[in-house]
């Protein structure tokens, strides 16, 4: 519901907001003022109606916490970072309680930036992988409600990103913004990964006062402006987007079958489908590695082409000949392909499984 320019009573502002008092003061520092509303009692020296250019002055009432460190914001947004709303505090304090400061109220004002989305997985695989980093936000918050480019000082910001690995090592971290301000539209940050450390990142979102695209560099002298409401998104980096589980055990408990069956599975997390090339599975002694030549006793079997459908899986079953007094020490299952990913991964022969 928005107000109009006139006839602004207490009681038409105690209705408005939810709050049982038509006095003046209560209402100017209810906590049910919507604080994303642009007109509203702030904070300022003068007894008459409050303008657009005192409300574009003191930034609409809210307090937008900065920071010159890296370190600082990151703690800031693990916390929770939160825009406050400076309500008047008086005639004693010379900002006085103002009823007609609620003309144009919007009480159903929204945030001017709803999410940070970014995506939880990458594959680093090629050079031209990338990633994208978005911040859905208003640009222009019209006469009611409060827009980015509303801010004076906020507008000229970029949106930003910084990324750490989970374990705080700081090798392939990342402090990129857009291309423009959110004044000019600039809501999407590119991040080329390829070359990154296959691990779990923490994607910390914010506003930067400078530009940097360079992924190689961490610019200094900057001033960095959390986001109300805004935390941490994790990213995890991979060289591939293919999961492969292997389940590998004796037929029996006496070995006597002389039988190892398995199941491979292997789940695709890309929304495009996958031609595995030239797979095997092999079946080797335990104190054999994957590229010793074969020996009698193992076994390698070629799988031809496996399609891994998007987002989805392929799964296969078989077994192997083996005799367990061959290989002591146990045996070892592998899969292998070699394109478009070079897959070389294994599970050691478990004892039958008895359900």
């Amino acid at each position: 519901m928005t107000l109009g320019t006139t006839g602004i009573s207490t009681t038409l502002v105690a209705n408005t907001i939810g709050v049982g008092s038509n006095d003046a003061g209560t209402l100017c520092t209810s906590d049910k003022i919507n604080k994303w509303s642009k007109w509203k009692p702030i904070r300022y020296n003068t007894l008459t109606g409050i303008t657009l250019p005192q409300l574009t002055s003191t930034l609409y009432g809210l307090t937008i916490p900065s920071y010159t460190s890296l370190s600082l914001i990151i703690v800031a947004i693990n916390d929770g970072v939160t825009w406050e709303y400076a309500k008047p505090q008086g005639g004693d304090s010379l900002e006085y309680y103002r009823s007609g400061d609620f003309r144009n109220y919007e009480h159903t004002a929204t945030k001017p930036f709803s999410d940070f989305i970014c995506p939880t997985i990458g594959f680093n695989n090629s050079p031209s992988s990338t990633i994208s980093a978005t911040l859905i936000f208003t640009q222009d918050g019209g006469t009611y409600e409060i827009g980015l480019n509303d801010l004076i000082g906020i507008k000229d910001c970029y949106f930003a990103i910084y990324m750490i690995r989970t374990d705080g090592n700081t090798l392939s971290s990342r402090l990129l913004t857009a291309e423009n301000t959110v004044g000019s539209g600039g809501a999407d940050i590119t991040i080329s990964i390829h070359g990154m450390s296959l691990s779990d990142y923490y994607v910390y979102p914010f506003l930067c006062n400078i530009k940097n695209t360079d992924p190689s560099i961490i610019p200094s002298g900057f001033t960095l402006y959390g986001l109300d409401g805004l935390t941490r998104s994790i990213l995890t980096i991979k060289d591939t987007p293919l999961d492969i589980t292997i389940e590998a055990a004796w037929h029996n408990d006496t070995h006597d079958s002389n039988q190892i069956d398995y199941t491979v599975t292997i789940y695709n997390n890309s929304g495009s489908s996958i031609d595995l090339q030239t797979c095997f599975t092999t079946l080797r002694f335990v104190d054999n590695t994957f590229s010793d030549p074969i020996v009698q006793g193992e076994t390698q079997t070629p799988r031809g082409v496996l399609t891994i459908p998007a987002n989805g899986q392929y799964s296969f079953s078989d077994n192997d000949t083996a005799y367990f007094n061959d290989s002591p020490n146990g045996f070892t299952l592998w899969f292998s392909s070699t394109a478009p990913y070079s897959i070389v991964t294994s599970t050691m022969v478990a004892e039958v499984i008895i359900e």
